[in-house]
């Protein structure tokens, strides 16, 4: 049909904390969704998972990707949940 879309197109969201890419530009990040969250890794690894959303603001921010050995009191005032 003339005027007609042939498939929708899907609205891109805007990144939450697009800072934190720019910031770490030069590692070549890159980034996938991932549980309401944006998954950013780097080579091989998951670095980190960013969030911004309107339900449970208590989760939104910037989440580092650790390992069980460097969560340890050294890493100061962070808050950090074990995935299992």
């Amino acid at each position: 049909m003339p005027g007609s879309k042939p498939f929708a197109v899907k609205k891109s969201r805007p990144v939450p904390h697009e800072f934190v890419l720019d910031a770490i530009a030069s590692l070549s990040p890159r980034t996938h969704p991932m549980f309401g969250c944006l998954a950013v890794y780097v080579e091989d690894k998951i670095v980190l998972a960013l969030r911004d959303k309107q339900d449970h603001a208590e989760d939104n921010g910037v989440w580092l990707a650790t390992t069980k050995e460097q969560n340890s009191p050294a890493c100061g005032p962070f808050i950090f949940s074990e995935v299992a």
